[in-house]
């Protein structure tokens, strides 16, 4: 994307996938597929051995320590658009480095339009983003994926004396987004980008 457009965007730059996390991401989704199928032969295997199914109290163990791993991710990734919004809001490129890993595309294209906000003493004013978790995929303990609606609200950019540069129409846009669990114990913002619903 152009930098003109790309410091206009209502979502800046959340780039595309380079070759090796989308081959990464082919490799685990691979793993993870073998995995479900090697589990469910053996539970297919194991049920027809045994004359009763395990106790429910287990199988609502296993839900809901599930259930409460996604929620965690999924409220951390609304955490991380949150902070990113206040950091366009504030042209605060410190506030990234809370919410990517060093190595995401996101960190450097957000930190450049940021930047030439600051450059072009402009501001946005009114803007917000939100997802509507479409899909979840844990792909080992220390990756997620999600795949979302990435809502964008209409705002306004404005020069700092509030007259008005441009109107920007709101976006809604399937996005598939990577957590990763740092050693550090907290979970970041590894890659995001739109997903080619034709594929």
């Amino acid at each position: 994307m152009p930098n003109e457009d790309h410091r206009l965007d209502p979502s800046p730059p959340i780039e595309t996938p380079r070759r090796g996390f989308i081959l990464a991401a082919l490799i685990g989704s691979l793993v993870v597929a073998l995995a479900v199928i090697a589990v469910a032969r053996r539970t297919g295997s194991e049920a027809a051995g045994s004359p009763s199914a395990p106790p429910s109290s287990e199988r609502a163990a296993v839900t809901s320590t599930t259930v409460a791993e996604r929620e965690e991710v999924v409220a951390q990734l609304r955490a991380i658009l949150r902070v990113r919004d206040q950091a366009y809001l504030e042209r605060n490129v410190d506030l990234l480095r809370r919410i990517y890993t060093s190595d995401c595309p996101c960190l450097r294209g957000d930190r450049g339009a940021i930047k030439q906000l600051l450059k072009d003493n402009a501001v946005w004013v009114g803007a917000s983003t939100s997802v509507q978790v479409r899909d979840f995929e844990k792909v080992n303990n220390r990756l997620w994926i999600v795949v979302a609606n990435f809502v964008a609200s209409p705002f306004r950019i404005e020069t700092e004396s509030g007259e008005l540069i441009r109107a920007v129409k709101g976006r809604n846009e399937l996005f598939r987004f990577a957590l990763t669990r740092t050693t550090s114990d907290r979970l970041l913002l590894g890659f995001a980008g739109p997903v080619d619903e034709s594929d």
